[in-house]
């Protein structure tokens, strides 16, 4: 299968919802900027609001539009770091619209070289979360996906590129330390 990625852009710039694979695990995406796209995803998956959705970008650069300044040291570990199986939380900049309830922020680039092409394409990037229903396991083949969510997703892209099968490591990068949320990380 391949990716058509002039038709995700067209059914994202529209408000539709997408799923794709991604390096960790399959993933349903909108425009993070469309509250109502945004609002689907959530009820979609049944998701509390207060949980925040991550947005995947295709650039490192990408993180001054999303976040405050970051230090010296912060950007070293984000450019060791990504693209790859990381999502990091900052504080929202205070220009970005509060879509999330939440002054924070969760960032991620994957290391997938169609996908981080799609987000470069589409923009700023793209609100994504695991594509499973909240609090159940996640699903690990777009073939699962579709017969979950249905006509419920506008379009389903899939390839035969390997994932880890293993949801991001998170860490908090908020204040001067490093807190690790989910999964290990040794790159203090």
């Amino acid at each position: 299968m391949t990716w058509d990625i002039p038709k995700a852009l067209e059914l994202l710039k529209q408000g539709e919802l997408i799923a794709f694979k991604t390096d960790t695990v399959p993933g349903i995406a909108c425009d993070p900027l469309n509250p109502e796209a945004v609002k689907k995803v959530y009820q979609l998956k049944g998701r509390a609001q207060d949980k925040p959705l991550v947005i995947m970008m295709g650039d490192v650069e990408r993180t001054d539009y999303w976040t405050t300044t970051l230090s010296s040291d912060k950007w070293r570990l984000l450019q060791e770091h990504w693209p790859g199986n990381l999502t990091v939380i900052f504080r929202r900049c205070p220009m970005i619209p509060d879509i999330f309830n939440s002054d924070t922020i969760a960032l991620r680039i994957p290391d997938k070289d169609i996908l981080r092409e799609l987000i470069r394409q589409f923009g700023k990037g793209l609100a994504v979360t695991s594509a499973n229903i909240s609090g159940q396991k996640e699903l690990l083949t777009m073939t699962d996906v579709e017969a979950i969510f249905g006509d419920q997703i506008a379009l389903y892209l899939d390839d035969v590129e390997p994932q880890s099968g293993v949801p991001s490591t998170v860490i908090d990068l908020q204040g001067n330390t490093v807190e690790v949320l989910r999964g290990e990380f040794g790159g203090h």
